[in-house]
């Protein structure tokens, strides 16, 4: 009967200890054995309970572990993943080449032939399993190929779809420049028109002026020659003192419309020079564009309108747009939801920067000037403070 501890013959126990080696081996079946029994005594397990975990027979393991029977490569390979995965560190490469080795020495000293076979095999089994792994990682490889493919494709068609919208919008926004440029050409002609007619005007005042002093002379004068007349030549001719006061009348008449006169060309000057820089609603224009191009998330965009119109624009244009940034219904505008955006105050100091980036510095202290005489005083110490800085950083305020 069958002892359940210990296989007859194998020197091994299914549950106990290794028993050991027999005196008669070989030397080199005898080293390859140790090897293999210092690599199984690190499982810590019985021979029986590793038979069941490779599906070995326990006498065939113990008969591999006394040396009595040379093992497969496959069981000693098997034997050394499970040492090295049990002891928790990598199976490295001098170990694998060690047992190689054992088991070729083996091969060799007792089977010439089987030795041979045994080569074969194993270059067989290590090529199978080189085959296995390339054209796994060529499947690999060609999944991934197949991934990064899809992704390009799917760049490419992103990139496509936004290139068309920034020629849309850039489009868009040069035939906004472009119409502003032609209503500030319109714009500046219709002003030098009005500088013309004011000139004129105050020509006209100035005759008009000198006019009224000559008939304010010429009244004094028939005055004191009607008070004479009146006081001191009593005896003349009635019909000469009636035609005297005839004069002082008309003179004052003359007087009186020449005041008049002037007085209507001083109110027509006052409109023409209300006229003289008429409402741009070009500038209205641009801060809607920059506006709506920081709405869409676009700021490169509208800092390149706001510099344009910077470099373009009259200074008096310029006080205008501040003053439409003021006082225009540019307040917090709620961005997305729990954010609010003051779109104006961005607007502001883009436009502040555009212009310390492209306005000399002559221009800029006229800007400041005409902001404090428009009552625009925060605007203005912005930019005055801007100026008197002894080494300003072009470009940021």
């Amino acid at each position: 009967m069958r002892d359940e501890s210990r296989v007859a013959g194998t020197g091994v126990g299914f549950s106990g200890a290794l028993r050991p080696l027999a005196g008669d081996l070989i030397a080199p079946r005898r080293e390859f054995a140790e090897a293999l029994r210092r690599l199984f005594e690190t499982l810590g397990i019985s021979v029986r309970r590793y038979g069941a975990r490779r599906h070995l027979d326990p006498a065939t393991v113990s008969r591999y572990l006394n040396g009595t029977r040379i093992p497969p490569m496959t069981f000693v390979g098997n034997l050394l993943s499970d040492a090295y995965e049990h002891r928790g560190v990598p199976l490295t490469l001098e170990a694998e080449q060690h047992c190689r080795r054992l088991y070729d020495e083996v091969l060799r000293a007792e089977d010439p032939e089987r030795c041979k076979v045994q080569l074969l095999r194993d270059r067989l089994e290590l090529a199978d399993e080189h085959a296995r792994q390339a054209a796994l990682r060529e499947e690999v490889l060609t999944d991934a190929v197949r991934d990064r493919q899809h992704r390009i494709s799917d760049l490419q068609d992103r990139m496509r779809r936004l290139r068309l919208t920034a020629a849309a919008e850039r489009a868009s926004v040069d035939a906004a420049l472009e119409a502003g440029a032609e209503e500030r050409s319109g714009l500046e002609a219709e002003c030098e028109r009005l500088r013309r007619e004011v000139r004129r005007l105050e020509g006209e005042l100035a005759d008009a002026h000198r006019r009224t002093l000559e008939a304010e002379r010429q009244c004094d004068m028939l005055e004191r020659q009607l008070e004479a007349a009146d006081t001191g030549i009593t005896d003349r001719d009635e019909a000469e003192v009636a035609r005297t006061r005839a004069e002082a009348s008309a003179a004052k008449q003359s007087l009186e419309g020449a005041l008049r006169e002037m007085e209507g060309l001083r109110r027509e000057i006052e409109r023409s020079r209300a006229l003289e820089v008429p409402p741009k609603p070009h500038v209205g224009s641009v801060v809607d564009s920059a506006m709506t191009l920081l709405m869409q998330d676009k700021p490169q965009w509208a800092m390149d309108g706001l510099r344009e119109a910077a470099r373009s624009l009259p200074v008096e244009y310029l006080v205008d747009l501040y003053r439409i940034l003021r006082l225009g219904p540019y307040t917090p505008i709620p961005a997305r939801e729990g954010t609010v955006t003051d779109f104006g105050g961005r607007v502001r100091l883009m436009l502040a920067i555009a212009l310390f980036e492209v306005r000399p510095r002559a221009h800029l202290r006229e800007l400041e000037r005409q902001l404090r005489h428009n009552r625009l005083s925060t605007e203005a110490a912005q930019i005055g403070a801007r100026l008197d800085d002894p080494a300003p950083a072009r470009g940021h305020m």
